[in-house]
C-alpha cells in the first residue's frame, strides 16, 4: 500500500519583536526535521511577511499618545490583509509570537477571531474553554491614550453571541458520537459573562437563537449562564468530581485568561506558563485557519539575540511544532512527545541550577535535541 503522501503545506510565521526571531527559527526548524523525518520529504513552505515592518513590538517607544492609536490602526490592518491573503493561499496553521496588545485586539475585532483550549481531567471528563474575543475590555473599535485618561469604545452583538453558540453546540455535537462520552446527557455547555451588565438582553439573545435554529432546540435544556465568580466555582467543582462528562465552556476572554493557568496548573499540574500555547480560530471566511500562539510574552529586550547569548525559554515553540506535525502531517504521537521531551529538559536544567540562573538557549535546544533523537522525531536538524 502506498504510504500517505499529503502534498506540500503553506504554513503562517507571524514574527514579534523581541524573542520573536529567535523562536521564529527554532519554530521553522524543529517543524521542518519532525515533518522530513516522518515523511521522508520536505513537505512545507513557510510564508511570513515581508520584513522589518511586521517585527511587531510594544509602543513603549513612542511619545506622542496619537502615534500610537495611529500605529496600532496601521498593523491591525497588516495583520487582517496578512491572513486574508493566506487565507486564500489554503494556510490552516499560522505560528505566531507575540504581537503588541493594541493592535492585535483590533485585528481580531475585525476577523471574528476567538480562543480555544481543552483539558483532560483525572476523572475522565473533558473541559473544552472557547474565549470569545469579542466580549469585554479587549472587544475595542477604538480606542484613545491620553496623558491622563485612556478611552475604549466597543460594542457586543447579538450576531456575535449566536455565532458563539453555533460553534459550541457544533463542537458537542461532532463530539456527542464519541464512546468516551456514549451519554448524550454527560454534554453540558457553560456561558460565563458578565451578562448583568446587558440588563436582561443577554438572555433575551439566548432564546432567540433557538427560536432561530429550532433543530439546535434540544441543546437549549443543557446550557447554563453564569457570571464570573460562580462560574469558576462551580468549573473548579467540576474539574474536581465529575466523571465522564463533556463540558464546553465559553466565556469572555478576561475570564479565559484569568482561567488558563489556574486551571491547567490545578488539573495537569502545569505550574510554567512559558511552556504553554493557545490556539485561536476564526469566524468564516476565514474559519479553517488556526493560528498557535506562544503564551508568554515579547521579551522586547531580547532583540537580535541569538542561541549563544539568549535565555529565552523556547518549551512552548517546541510544543506548537509538534501539534502542528501531528494535527497537519499526520506525526503519530508527536504532542505526547514533545510534552515529555519539555518536561525531562525542564528537568535536567532544573536539577542542576544554581539559584537565579537560567540556562542559556543553546543549552536548552541541545539537550531538547538530544531527546529528539532518542524519542525518534528527528534525523537531522540546523539550529
Amino acid at each position: 500500500m502506498e504510504s500517505y503522501k499529503p502534498e506540500i503545506q503553506n504554513i503562517g510565521i507571524l514574527i514579534g519583536g523581541g524573542s520573536g526571531v529567535l523562536l521564529s527559527k527554532i519554530f521553522r526548524e524543529v517543524l521542518s526535521a519532525i515533518v522530513e523525518k516522518h515523511l521522508g520529504y520536505k513537505a512545507i513552505n513557510f510564508l511570513s511577511p515581508p520584513s522589518p515592518d511586521y517585527k511587531f513590538s510594544s509602543y513603549k517607544d513612542i511619545s506622542q499618545y496619537h502615534d500610537t492609536r495611529v500605529r496600532s490602526q496601521q498593523e491591525a490592518q497588516k495583520l487582517v490583509e496578512t491572513y486574508e491573503t493566506w487565507h486564500k493561499l489554503g494556510v490552516k496553521a499560522v505560528f505566531r509570537t507575540s504581537v503588541n496588545a493594541e493592535a492585535l485586539y483590533l485585528f481580531r475585532s475585525q476577523l471574528k477571531g476567538f480562543k480555544e483550549f481543552g483539558i483532560d481531567t483525572d476523572k475522565g471528563s473533558r473541559i473544552q474553554v472557547v474565549r470569545d474575543m469579542a466580549e469585554g475590555f479587549y472587544a475595542n473599535s477604538h480606542y484613545q491614550i491620553e496623558p491622563s485618561q485612556v478611552t475604549f469604545e466597543g460594542t457586543y452583538s447579538r450576531e456575535r453571541l449566536h455565532a458563539i453558540l453555533k460553534y459550541v453546540i457544533d463542537l458537542g455535537e461532532k463530539k456527542a458520537d464519541n464512546a468516551r462520552f456514549s451519554n448524550a446527557d454527560n454534554f453540558k455547555i457553560w456561558l460565563v459573562y458578565k451578562f448583568h451588565l446587558f440588563s436582561g438582553i443577554f438572555d433575551k439573545w439566548l432564546e432567540e437563537f433557538f427560536e432561530l435554529n429550532q433543530e439546535k432546540a434540544p441543546w437549549r435544556e443543557r446550557i447554563t449562564l453564569f457570571q464570573p465568580d460562580t462560574g469558576f466555582t462551580e468549573l473548579f467543582k467540576f474539574a474536581r468530581d465529575r466523571r465522564g462528562e463533556y463540558l464546553i465552556v465559553a466565556c469572555s476572554n478576561e475570564v479565559g485568561d484569568l482561567l488558563y493557568e489556574p486551571l491547567i496548573e490545578s488539573i495537569e499540574g502545569i505550574a510554567d506558563k512559558l511552556i504553554l500555547y493557545s490556539i485561536s480560530r476564526f469566524f468564516p471566511p476565514n474559519y479553517e485557519l488556526c493560528e498557535f500562539q506562544t503564551v508568554h510574552g515579547s521579551a522586547d529586550d531580547k532583540t537580535g539575540m541569538g542561541l549563544d547569548s539568549s535565555k529565552i525559554l523556547p518549551y512552548a515553540t517546541l510544543r506548537i511544532a509538534a501539534a502542528i506535525a501531528e494535527l497537519y502531517f499526520n506525526v503519530f504521537d508527536s504532542r505526547r512527545k514533545m510534552d515529555e521531551i519539555t518536561a525531562k529538559t525542564i528537568l535536567f536544567f532544573y536539577d542542576r541550577k544554581l539559584p537565579d540562573e537560567e540556562p542559556y538557549t543553546a543549552e536548552i535546544m541541545k539537550k531538547a535535541t538530544e531527546l529528539l533523537f532518542k524519542y525518534e522525531l528527528i534525523n537531522k536538524i540546523n539550529l
